[in-house]
């Protein structure tokens, strides 16, 4: 009976091996192989075994990060957007007491995210000065977050003269050469 990979194998290859290393552990890299599937036997002990003996007999110094084991369970992530009102927001004060917060009366809908507007590029842009390497945090604030393989990334300046920089300095393609993983993102 074939027991297929539902979603599949995924290979990672971390070049952490340098030439002409001094140590063992300086010569390697980490070869990363994830198998997932609806059927927990098809990826589970008898994958790694085979895995791990076929390696072993086939590579001098193979070595593992951990040993065979049996499946685990993953969740597969699908975004999805609620009505702001079946999603209840409160405030709890220090002694528990919580406060429910209703949703707004109004709202509008979102225009112009991609470009700012002349009233939101307030003030002019700060003179030139020299350059120097620093933190983005130290001009600008930052978030990210994850739910399962969705991600996002939110910068935001603290002053209207730090908003004219980000906006022409932090550019989608700037960003990609800082985080160049997130280079083939949307």
């Amino acid at each position: 009976m074939h027991r297929g990979f539902g979603d599949g194998l995924t290979w990672t290859l971390a070049r952490t091996d340098h030439p002409n290393a001094d140590t063992e552990q300086a010569a390697s890299a980490l070869l990363h192989c994830v198998a997932r599937s609806t059927d927990p036997d098809a990826v589970g002990r008898n994958f790694s075994n085979a895995a791990i003996e076929l390696a072993l007999a086939s590579y001098p110094g193979f070595t593992v990060t951990a040993p065979p084991a049996k499946a685990s369970p993953y969740g597969v992530f699908t975004a999805a957007y609620l009505p702001q009102e079946d999603v209840p927001h409160d405030v709890v004060l220090a002694d528990g007491e919580r406060i429910p917060i209703p949703p707004p009366e109004r709202t509008a809908a979102l225009t112009g995210a991609d470009e700012p507007t002349e009233t939101d590029l307030v003030g002019a842009p700060p003179p030139p000065t020299p350059a120097r390497s620093a933190p983005l945090g130290s001009v600008a604030g930052a978030r990210s977050g994850d739910k399962g393989g969705s991600a996002n990334l939110g910068v935001w300046a603290r002053t209207p003269a730090g908003f004219v920089w980000l906006h022409d300095t932090l550019t989608v393609e700037r960003l990609a050469e800082l985080l160049p993983e997130t280079a083939e993102l949307a």
